[in-house]
């Protein structure tokens, strides 16, 4: 799977994009910019035995050892969101990255993959 691209808009904000809009969406409405969110998350991954839940302002996050489930918490009358399960190496490594690329101000015309 090819990585998450990250950029910010004009404004500066940070965003993400690419194939997995489930993932990229999680990162720009959960975890925003905010590095204590992403620490809460990295807490429940950098552990033996990752594990826990998370509900932030669109996704439910659920870790379970090796797997992570996310699941939209909104969605269009008719509309559904199955559960996108990924690897916990590949949730963990694409969270470090997005508070990386946040935490990185330097150049506001920035694009990370």
């Amino acid at each position: 799977m090819k990585p998450i691209e990250f950029f910010r808009d004009g404004n500066g904000s940070p965003h993400a994009r690419g194939s997995d809009t489930q993932l990229a969406n999680f990162l720009m409405t959960d975890c925003q910019s905010s590095v204590s969110v992403i620490d809460e998350l990295l807490a429940m991954l950098d552990v033996e035995t990752p594990s826990g839940q998370f509900v932030g302002n669109g996704h439910h996050v659920e870790i379970d050892g090796s797997r992570v489930g996310i699941e939209p918490l909104h969605a269009e009358p008719g509309e559904t969101h199955p559960v996108r399960h990924l690897s916990t190496v590949y949730f963990r490594e694409t969270v470090q990255r997005w508070k990386a690329f946040i935490m990185d101000t330097d150049d506001e015309d920035q694009t990370q993959t």
